[in-house]
């Protein structure tokens, strides 16, 4: 495998067209710096997203995920990568707010007997049931080890997981229990860093518990008028 590269993202002003309606960026000058190029942690760049309902997150994350798994930038420079991010040279998950309807679903097809990550989450036996006959926790914790392990095995020189919300619904504390377990596999497998987006509602301090955060960016509707036409400010809170 390549030699892994760092990557900094910078957000710039931006309007992104959705449909109809439109949403504007508003970034103070300077820019905010999503991942800085020494990681504070040898195994994660943890950056969190929040802000209310309606300013903008999962608008964002989305952006962000066809950027690096297409290479398109739909945000009109929104979004800028240094160096230069290539679809072929990053492997990328993304965990949406919504499931998948795969209720009929055994978990064995989305994730294999192997995964490191899902022994300490669960038993083995959590294979022979289908998903919904699982919680809804149950259900994302599924999707975050099927999620893990197709990273883990990408060839690629960067990995993404970006994650909607996906940890809100467990609690702060098994939040962060998911999260240093997680995050000990990972590094226990020798993996190379991860760059991870959370989107949350969860106390900073709560969720984030014995991690290092690489950046918090916060968005504030700045104007909502009209649900065709939001401007929101990024506030990188560092």
């Amino acid at each position: 495998m390549a030699k892994e590269r760092f990557y900094s993202l910078r957000l710039h002003s931006a309007q992104i067209t959705l449909g109809a309606a439109s949403m504007t960026f508003e970034v103070p000058a300077g820019g905010c710096w999503v991942w800085p190029d020494a990681a504070p942690d040898g195994w994660i760049r943890l950056s969190l997203l929040s802000g209310r309902s309606g300013s903008g997150k999962t608008t964002l994350l989305r952006a962000l995920y066809t950027r690096i798994r297409y290479g398109r930038d739909t945000t009109d420079g929104l979004l800028d990568f240094g160096p230069d991010l290539k679809a072929e040279d990053a492997s990328v998950a993304y965990i949406p707010q919504l499931s998948p309807e795969v209720s009929h679903w055994k978990v064995s097809e989305l994730v294999s007997r192997e995964n490191s990550f899902l022994h300490g989450v669960f038993g083995k036996e959590v294979l022979r049931r289908r998903l919904g006959e699982l919680s809804g926790g149950q259900q994302r914790k599924v999707y975050l080890c099927s999620a893990l392990e197709l990273l883990a095995s990408a060839r690629a020189t960067s990995r993404f997981l970006l994650l909607d919300e996906t940890l809100d619904g467990l609690g702060a504390d098994e939040a962060v229990r998911t999260i240093q377990h997680l995050r000990q596999v990972w590094q226990a497998q020798g993996q190379a860093p991860l760059h991870v987006v959370l989107v949350t509602h969860l106390n900073r301090n709560e969720v984030t518990s014995g991690v290092n955060v690489a950046m918090h960016v916060h968005l504030e509707v700045l104007d909502a008028e009209s649900l065709n036409a939001i401007r929101v400010t990024v506030d990188n809170r560092g």
